[in-house]
Formats: structure tokens, sequence, C-alpha cells
């Protein structure tokens, strides 16, 4: 018996909306994998990324080891500030330099603490006027600045790293800057270094 035209054209578009439906699922499901795979490609760094990182993360503790405060400190903060190109090895997992204990910690440029409660800083990129804002809160207290985002080493910071070749870390030293922390940086390590255009020759 054949089938009246409405059933039978009730039917024909169940179907295919049943495979309209069935298609959607499918775009998003693959939208979804495709975005996983984007994000862990994202949090995963690159083989030369990994060995930048781990590179500067050297160099940093090794300026910290040739660094003396005031008063003896039980432990180090560090305080990361602006999203520094490097700092992934050292926000990750525990740290010390000469024995001693370093807690790192991401910090917003503006947060009033900064000098209080860093021992070292660390920056990123930041303009000219937050920089200044930054040293005009460290401005009185001892602390040892580095940045991976100053390539004159002009202004601000005592050292500026920069990464040549694949991973091979470099860097100036602001001198300017180092007398005025209220920190005391081993000789050894000015003679590594290159002098930035803020420095006295």
């Amino acid at each position: 018996m054949r089938m009246p035209s409405h059933i039978a054209t009730a039917r024909y578009f169940g179907r295919w909306h049943h495979w309209e439906v069935s298609l959607l699922g499918l775009f998003l499901l693959w939208l979804s994998c495709s975005g996983a795979a984007f994000a862990q490609a994202v949090a995963t760094p690159s083989p030369l990324m990994a060995r930048r990182t781990h590179a500067v993360s050297e160099v940093v503790l090794g300026i910290i080891s040739y660094t003396q405060w005031p008063i003896s400190l039980p432990q180090l903060q560090l305080c990361v500030l602006a999203k520094p190109l490097y700092a992934g090895a050292l926000l990750n997992g525990a740290l010390a330099s000469e024995g001693l204990k370093i807690v790192a910690r991401q910090m917003d440029i503006d947060d009033p603490r900064l000098g209080r409660d860093c021992n070292v800083v660390y920056l990123g990129a930041v303009t000219d006027t937050q920089r200044q804002k930054i040293f005009e809160q460290l401005s009185g207290h001892p602390v040892l600045s580095i940045s991976d985002a100053d390539a004159v080493c002009a202004a601000g910071s005592m050292f500026c790293l920069y990464v040549e070749d694949t991973d091979t870390v470099r860097f100036k030293t602001n001198l300017d800057s180092v007398a005025r922390s209220g920190v005391r940086v081993d000789p050894h390590v000015l003679l590594l270094s290159h002098p930035g255009t803020g420095s006295k020759p």
C-alpha cells in the first residue's frame, strides 16, 4: 500500500534532520579536539623555547647567587611582573640558589606591596610610564631587578637579559641602577656583563 504523502514527507524530513544533527555533532567534536590540540600546543613550549627558558632561569639564579642583601633572609621572594618571555621555569617548581630557598610568584605591576614584599623583581615588557611607576615603588628598598625585555638597559633594571643564537643568554648591566639598588653585587658578575646605555663608563 502506498504511504500517504504527508507521512512520507514527515519521515523524509525526520531523517534529514537527524543527518543534520549528526553532522553538527561531528563538527562540534572536531572543533573540541582541535581546540584541545591547540591548547596543548600553546601550553607545551617548543624545544627551543624550553632550552631558552631553562638557560634564562640558570642565569637569573646565578645572578641571585652573587647578590647580597643588607640583612640575612630565610628565603627570597622573587616577583615576576608583566609576563617576561622566559619566566616559565622560574614559576614552576622549587627554586634554590646557593642553598637559599626562593619563592617565585606572579604579581601585578600596580601591586603596592612590590617594594615591601619582593627581594628580586623579574620584569617583562612594560611601557616607560609603567617602568617608572614600578621603580618608584622599589625606590628605597633593597631589590635586585632583572628584565628580559629591555634591550638597551637604559633605565630601571639592574640586569637586562637577551638571548643570542639558540639558547645563549647574555646580559647588560646598568651600573646606575646597581648603585641605587641597596643590594651588593659581586664585581665578578659585573665583569661578565656588557654595559647598558645608562651605565657609567
